[in-house]
């Protein structure tokens, strides 16, 4: 090796992966220094990339079962699992605190230490973890793994030198581990369901519950042998009792300490001591218990129905009874709105399980339900309580959401009311809720209403997949929001009382898209509703004279799943998009008003989901499943650009949305992450990750700084854009409206085409492009070549006459040299 060989080869060895990164193309010495400064601006600050605390709010909850809810008893902080992240709830001041996301896989339980340091995160999926992340550090701090399929449940001992994991039913381990050191020291199978777990403040054992047992298990915590050692259980002696389901479990504290309580789905209480024997019985009757708290002489019971009995923890008798409220807008099944104003209803259906949190010192107790509603009470008295809190959420999947800002007029907001951010969400279980935020300093959200449809029976769980709400579309200039269900009924709502003002049968089947077009121009003042469905019919509705049919196109051989129109020059253009793969642009005739001929097709490799026009600017982006955008020119209707939506090759693009301003562009996709790309470059400015399900919704808010996201488990997530993406923004936002320019890739000479490799983006689809737009992409055409030589009529401004005559004429040549040839 010669010596400058060696000198380099030292040099490399010296700084290590930096030199790799120095060696990359993008920071060759042949790249454009701006290229080179985002490059080193990427690997300084990762914040502008990840967005760490870019998480403002979350709305609803995902608590499927009793080992999802935790209150710290020293703090007064609950913590339970949102789509793919932790919530830390202040239970005294009644506000969130924060949001842990450890990792992509969905949180599966949840719990405190006792001291209130650390909080255990269970997970779910293949390979699990056990994480512990410290509250004031704010990361994690130790990672456990040994279970294959799921942690059904974690938690510290009394004493914190140990942690114990339960898995799933299908992974069947309890596992045993050493803290701090972190190894694991006894462990053992189980083949009964395991519903609850609780560890003793005082002595070295846990006791389980579950499918006809309750069982005592005593870990070795002085095991120190390179095997784990078999962990030892001994079960309740039941006697009669012995074949009951016993839900939830919990020790007693201070005067209560050496008693163990247990509750069955029957409406059994039991009372057990440290010698695994049943002191005492309770029975109520008609009653289903789903949980159990004792604190000191408290004892705390929550039942199926939404009510909690109150008993002496001592003496097991009975002192008082409260109710969860109930949510006013689900009393009835009539299409009466309502504010979520809790009232005490008591009823003997079942509303849904009930988990409660028991704080003995700032004498508070917090109950959630499955279905997604919280309440916290102050139990400050021994024979009564008083709620201070209670919000409700989605209870099944959100199906849709939309976005308006409006101006509320009434005396709440008084005279000197200004426009706020509303959310409408739909979801399965047939209500339409409307989110009132804040964004003025702190992100809060003011309040909320909602509305039973009637689409959606609780007591009868089949009509959850065959009646839903499938679309929402709200408009600012009419002051109206529109949905769509899965039978073809379009039903239209005030956007502020949300009282119903017409409803129509529109499709046969469901509907899956909904749009609006408001004309500029007040002189002709075009106000037209669109909507697809399953039944690939088009209709037109006039939005000015109570919706009445104006059209019904059918274009597509699939089910529509994009619409969008815009107006070129004095044409009115639709675009749609369907299941069969095809792209068509139909103009409205001038003769026949509201008839739309189709013009153009575009026939695609995968199916475009959904289609963006930007306001300001003549074009628009099609996003196609394969994750694969493009943005077309809206006058010649032909491919500028086309950039990928994520990182990841193989997943799929699930949503769409195009900034206010047309410069940012933001994706949900099947691997669960959001991206924010600059447009036109298509540059990855920022990606949001923390949904555990699948996004069903994505809208910017007014201001250009945040934005919203809902989920398939019945969460949505208010998001602040970190880094760059929070700066471009803020830039286009003070500059004001202009319009976004998107050049074509100058191609090369007609002479020294050379032919792309089938893996480029840009020939991802290669059936996109015409022949004529691959050779000019650049020059604006109505119509392909063939188009206009025949004898349909196109409409072509005078300006693009000269481009198009061009074209046609390059192309008869290269066809007479081919001929030659």
């Amino acid at each position: 090796m010669t010596p400058t060989n060696k000198k380099k080869a030292s040099c490399n060895e010296g700084r290590g992966k930096e030199k790799t990164k120095r060696a990359s193309p993008r920071s060759s010495p042949d790249t454009p220094a701006r290229e080179r400064r985002e490059a080193h601006q990427r690997r300084k600050d990762l914040k502008n990339w990840t967005g760490k605390n870019s998480l403002l709010l979350t709305l609803g909850m995902t608590c499927p079962n009793r080992n999802c809810f935790a209150v710290d008893p020293t703090s007064g902080t609950a913590v339970y699992p949102a789509s793919g992240v932790a919530v830390l709830l202040d239970t005294v001041n009644c506000k969130q605190l924060g949001y842990i996301h450890a990792s992509t896989q969905s949180i599966s339980c949840v719990n405190f230490s006792p001291n209130g340091h650390y909080i255990l995160l269970g997970e779910l999926g293949h390979m699990p973890a056990v994480r512990v992340w410290s509250k004031a550090l704010d990361h994690q701090v130790a990672k456990f793994k040994g279970h294959e399929f799921g942690v059904a449940y974690a938690a510290f001992s009394g004493n914190m030198d140990l942690v114990v994991s339960i898995g799933t039913n299908h992974d069947g381990y309890i596992f045993v581990w050493s803290w701090p050191s972190k190894e694991r020291i006894s462990c053992n199978r189980f083949a009964e369901f395991i519903y609850a777990m609780s560890f003793s403040r005082t002595e070295p054992f846990f006791v389980t519950c579950g499918s006809h047992h309750i069982r005592f298990w005593y870990p070795d915590n002085e095991n120190i042998r390179f095997q784990p050692d078999t962990l030892l259980g001994r079960s309740v002696i039941m006697k009669d009792n012995k074949t009951r389901t016993y839900v939830d479990v919990a020790f007693g504290s201070e005067r209560s300490e050496m008693f163990v309580f247990s509750v069955t789905n029957c409406g059994l209480v039991c009372k057990i001591n440290s010698q695994r024997q049943v002191t005492q019985f309770l029975k109520l009757h008609k009653t289903e218990l789903t949980s159990v708290q004792a604190r000191d002489d408290r004892l705390v019971v929550g039942t199926i129905c939404g009510h909690v009995h109150f008993f002496n923890a001592i003496s097991m008798q009975y002192n008082f009874s409260i109710s969860v409220p109930v949510d006013a807008s689900l009393t009835s099944f009539k299409s009466n709105p309502s504010d979520i104003l809790a009232t005490e209803v008591k009823t003997t259906k079942p509303r849904g399980k009930m988990y409660l949190g028991l704080d003995n010192v700032h004498k508070q107790l917090t109950a959630v339900l499955d279905n997604g509603d919280l309440c916290i009470w102050d139990i400050a008295s021994h024979d009564s309580a008083q709620r201070k809190y209670f919000v409700a959420g989605h209870n099944k999947a959100v199906s849709s959401m939309d976005n308006c800002c409006l101006t509320h007029d009434d005396d709440y907001h008084g005279n000197n009311a200004t426009p706020c951010d509303v959310i409408y969400s739909v979801a399965h279980d047939g209500t339409v809720r409307q989110w009132q935020l804040s964004l003025d300093g702190q992100v809060i959200c003011n309040t909320t209403k909602a509305l039973y449809t009637g689409n959606y029976d609780p007591r009868d769980p089949a009509t959850c997949n065959t009646e839903v709400i499938t679309v929402v579309k709200a408009s600012e200039e009419l002051n109206q929001i529109v949905i769509g269900d899965s039978k073809g009924v379009l039903t239209v709502y005030d956007a502020v009382s949300l009282m119903p003002v017409c409803s129509i049968v529109g499709h046969s089947r469901g509907i899956t898209v909904l749009t609006f077009y408001i004309s500029r121009d007040r002189n002709k003042g075009t106000q037209l509703l669109l909507s697809g469905g399953r039944d690939r019919l088009i209709n037109v509705y006039d939005a000015s004279k109570d919706f009445q049919v104006l059209n019904s196109l059918c274009l597509h051989s699939g089910s529509i799943t994009a619409l969008a129109m815009v107006r070129v020059a004095t044409n009115l253009m639709l675009i749609s998009s369907a299941l069969d793969r095809n792209v068509i642009m139909s103009c409205m005739s001038k003769h026949e008003p509201f008839h739309f001929t189709p013009r153009q097709a575009r026939h695609t490799t995968a199916s475009v989901i959904d289609i963006r026009i930007c306001a300001e600017a003549p074009w628009a982006v099609l996003g196609r499943g394969n994750a694969v955008l493009t943005i077309i020119d809206t006058c010649s209707f032909q491919s500028l650009r086309s950039f990928r939506a994520c990182k990841d090759t193989t997943a799929s693009l699930e949503r769409l949305c195009l900034g206010n301003r047309g410069a940012l562009l933001v994706t949900a996709c099947s691997d669960r992450s959001i991206n924010v790309l600059s447009v036109p470059q298509g540059l990855r400015l920022a990606c949001l990750t923390g949904h555990a399900s699948p996004v069903s919704g994505l809208v910017l808010t007014s201001d250009p700084r945040y934005l919203i996201s809902s989920s398939r488990d019945g969460c949505i997530f208010l998001w602040e854009l970190p880094g760059r993406a929070r700066r471009r923004a803020l830039h286009l936002f003070k500059l004001g409206t202009r319009k976004t320019r998107v050049k074509a890739k100058k191609s090369p000479p007609r002479s020294k085409i050379i032919p792309q490799s089938r893996s480029s983006v840009e020939l991802s689809n290669r059936s996109d492009d015409h022949n004529a737009h691959k050779a000019y992409p650049s020059a604006p055409v109505y119509a392909s070549a063939r188009a206009s030589q025949s004898s349909q009529a196109v409409d072509i401004d005078m300006e693009c006459a000269s481009d198009v005559l061009q074209i046609i004429a390059a192309m008869n040549v290269k066809e007479n040299i081919l001929h030659r040839k």
